[in-house]
């Protein structure tokens, strides 16, 4: 399962520095989370979109200099953001593959240019990290089956992207 905490906006009146973001991410984190990645619409001092501390085990998306007019848009930047970050924290390099999420860049319209998936390689490494990690990889089959049963619910169905657990 995926743990998701919302925080209410309390936007301070002076832009996080990396060191207040990097201890407020690294109060967030438990003894039972995989990692943790932190999506940020507070001002930081960095312009960087995607900062990483592998060795912390957690990563932080600013989402601030992501958003455009185009709602659309903004929301493919973070999420392939947020898959740049877990691969990096599994430790899966970056790929050659132009069109890979995982591909080595260096600007905002170089993200808007690839793709949303790993190429083969990459994703084979992060299903051995993830099993590692102790999480369970959801394949087509096995989703299909639990839809079926009724323990999780089809996105497409309810017009949403995520998906919820049977009580």
């Amino acid at each position: 399962p995926v743990r998701a905490i919302h925080r209410a906006d309390s936007t301070p009146k002076t832009p996080l520095s990396l060191t207040a973001l990097a201890q407020s991410c690294q109060s967030l984190l438990t003894d039972k989370d995989v990692c943790l990645i932190v999506l940020s619409k507070q001002p930081v001092t960095v312009k960087e979109t995607l900062l990483i501390a592998p060795d912390q085990n957690w990563a932080a998306v600013n989402v601030t200099p992501l958003k455009t007019k185009d709602n659309a848009l903004s929301h493919k930047r973070a999420e392939r953001q947020v898959m740049r970050a877990i691969t990096a924290l599994f430790g899966v390099g970056y790929s050659l593959d132009p069109h890979a999420v995982n591909k080595h860049i260096t600007s905002i319209e170089q993200l808007d240019e690839m793709g949303r998936n790993y190429d083969p390689p990459s994703l084979d490494q992060f299903h051995k990290q993830a099993v590692l990690r102790g999480m369970e990889i959801l394949t087509f089959r096995r989703k299909k089956w639990l839809i079926k049963h009724g323990y999780i619910t089809d996105p497409a169905a309810t017009n949403t992207t995520s998906t919820t657990t049977k009580k």
